[in-house]
C-alpha cells in the first residue's frame, strides 16, 4: 500500500513539474511570435540616375560619386540609426530610382517620417556618378563630388562642389560656397561668406551662372556660361579669364571694387558706373560713345564704350556705389 502511495506521489510531482515548465515557456513563445522590427538598410542597389534626398538636424555631409550601381551610407556615430528608404515603390525589388536617407540619433526615437530633418551625425554617401542629390543640414559642412546634379543647403557651414556634370545649386546662410570643374546651370548663394567658382562650363547654350553674397567676396575664374550675374553688398567682385562670345555680364557691389582680368583678344561693350568718389580704371583703349573726351569720362565715374572687333562682343554692365571698377589685361 505504501509503495502504491509513493508511486502516486511521484507521478503527481512529475505532472506538476512538467506543467510549470510549460507555463514558464509560454512568455518565450509569445515573444518569439512578435513581428520583427524593420532593420536599417545601409546599402541599396540603385539606378544609375537615382535621385537621393537627405536632411540632417546637424552634421557634416560628404557625397562621392563612383562606378557602383548602388548607394552606400555610413555614419560616424555608432549609435545613429541610418537607413535607406525607397520613395517611388517601397516594395519593389528592382534598383531604386528615388530614395531617401533617414537619420536619427537613437533607435528609441519615434519612427522617421519622409522628409524629416533629424540626426546629428556626420554622414558619408557613395552614389552612382549619374545621381541627382538634394541634401540639407542645418549646422555642418557639405562636400559633393562626381555626380550629375546637386542641390545643397546649410544654415551654418561651408558648401563645396566639384566635378558636377549638369547643374548645381548651393546655398549657405553663414559660410563659404565654392565650385570647381562643374558644368551647366549654376546658382551659388551666401548671406555671410565668400562665393567662388572656377572652371565652369556649359551643357546647353543658355546655361547661366549666378553668384551672390551679402557680406563677402565673389571670385570667378574661367567661366564659360554666356550669362553671368554676380554681386555683393560689402565685398569685391572679380572675374578672371576670357569672355563668352556674345555673353552678358552683370556685376554689382555697394562698398567694394569690381575687377575684370581679361586677355587682350576679347571684344566687349561696357557700361560702368561708380558713385561717392569711386573711379573707373581701364588697361584697354576703349572707343567711347557720345563724343566726350576720355579724361572727362573717367573723372565723371561713368564710361560707355567698346573694345575689340565688335564681332561676338560681350556686354559688360558694372556698377559700384563706393568702389573702383578695373578692366585689366592679363
Amino acid at each position: 500500500m505504501k509503495s502504491k502511495l509513493f508511486k502516486l506521489a511521484v507521478a503527481v510531482f512529475a505532472l506538476l513539474l512538467s506543467a510549470g515548465v510549460l507555463l514558464a515557456q509560454k512568455p518565450e513563445k509569445a515573444e518569439a511570435e512578435e513581428p520583427p522590427q524593420e532593420q536599417p538598410v545601409r546599402v541599396m542597389a540603385a539606378d544609375p540616375g537615382v535621385v537621393i534626398t537627405m536632411c540632417l538636424e546637424s552634421g557634416n555631409i560628404m557625397v562621392v560619386g563612383g562606378d557602383r550601381r548602388e548607394v552606400r551610407v555610413n555614419a560616424d556615430d555608432e549609435e545613429a540609426v541610418v537607413t535607406l528608404r525607397r520613395t517611388e515603390n517601397p516594395k519593389a525589388t528592382t534598383p531604386a530610382i528615388r530614395l531617401e536617407v533617414l537619420v536619427s540619433d537613437s533607435p528609441k526615437e519615434a519612427p522617421l517620417r519622409m522628409g524629416e530633418c533629424r540626426g546629428t551625425s556626420d554622414i558619408e554617401l557613395e552614389v552612382p556618378r549619374g545621381a541627382t542629390l538634394y541634401v540639407k543640414t542645418r549646422e555642418g559642412d557639405i562636400e559633393i563630388s562626381d555626380v550629375a546634379a546637386a542641390t545643397a543647403e546649410t544654415t551654418s557651414g561651408n558648401v563645396s562642389v566639384r566635378r558636377v556634370a549638369k547643374s548645381v545649386e548651393a546655398m549657405s546662410v553663414s559660410g563659404d560656397v565654392s565650385l570647381e570643374d562643374s558644368n551647366g546651370r549654376i546658382r551659388l548663394r551666401s548671406i555671410s561668406g565668400n562665393v567662388e567658382a572656377t572652371n565652369a562650363k556649359i551643357v546647353e547654350p543658355n546655361d547661366t551662372l549666378y553668384a551672390k553674397t551679402m557680406s563677402g567676396d565673389v571670385r570667378l575664374e574661367q567661366i564659360a556660361q554666356q550669362r553671368v550675374e554676380a554681386g555683393t553688398i560689402t565685398g569685391e567682385v572679380s572675374l578672371t579669364g576670357p569672355l563668352a562670345r556674345g555673353g552678358s555680364y552683370d556685376f554689382k557691389t555697394t562698398t567694394g571694387d569690381i575687377t575684370l582680368n581679361m586677355p587682350d583678344n576679347v571684344s566687349f561693350q561696357v557700361t560702368a558706373i561708380v558713385s561717392q568718389g569711386g573711379e573707373v580704371i581701364t588697361d584697354f583703349p576703349l572707343k567711347y560713345m557720345g563724343g566726350i573726351n576720355t579724361p572727362d569720362i573717367l573723372s565723371s565715374g561713368k564710361i560707355v564704350g567698346a573694345y575689340g572687333t565688335g564681332q561676338g562682343a560681350a556686354t559688360l554692365n558694372l556698377s559700384s556705389f563706393s568702389g573702383t571698377l578695373r578692366l585689366r589685361k592679363m
